[in-house]
């Protein structure tokens, strides 16, 4: 399933079980160190503690060549072309609301449930090229 904004690129929802995490962990650890334990913990955070509305995203930074964690409220003017989105979970109540209420992280650890970690892996691999 995907959407396509008439003048963006076209999003794949990330459905199934978490599949290949290691994989991906593996292929960006040639630039990094982080475990992906902590980098699940991090991710996680920035999940939780974004404020209002906004996401939560891994990217690709192509200057630096590694990976990092941010945290992206107005989407128009805080996203920089050197950053590669390679996943991304959306904290807009809008979300969760209707299944997790206000409970927040909770619905960030059901999220790690259903990346779909080859889909992760190819947008590395492309954003590594």
């Amino acid at each position: 399933m995907c959407c396509t904004a008439s003048s963006g690129p076209t999003w794949h929802r990330l459905p199934g079980l978490a599949r290949s995490r290691e994989a991906f962990w593996l292929r960006s650890s040639r630039r990094s160190s982080a475990p992906s334990s902590a980098s699940r913990r991090s991710f996680s955070a920035a999940a939780a503690s974004t404020e209002g509305s906004g996401w939560a995203a891994l990217a690709w930074c192509g200057l630096t060549g590694r990976p990092i964690i941010m945290q992206i409220e107005k989407h128009n003017v805080n996203v920089y072309p050197m950053f590669r989105i390679l996943m991304v979970l959306d904290v807009w109540e809008h979300a969760y609301y209707l299944d997790y209420k206000n409970e927040r992280p909770k619905f960030v650890e059901a999220f790690w449930n259903i990346v779909n970690w080859d889909e992760v892996g190819r947008r590395l691999d492309a954003a590594m090229k």
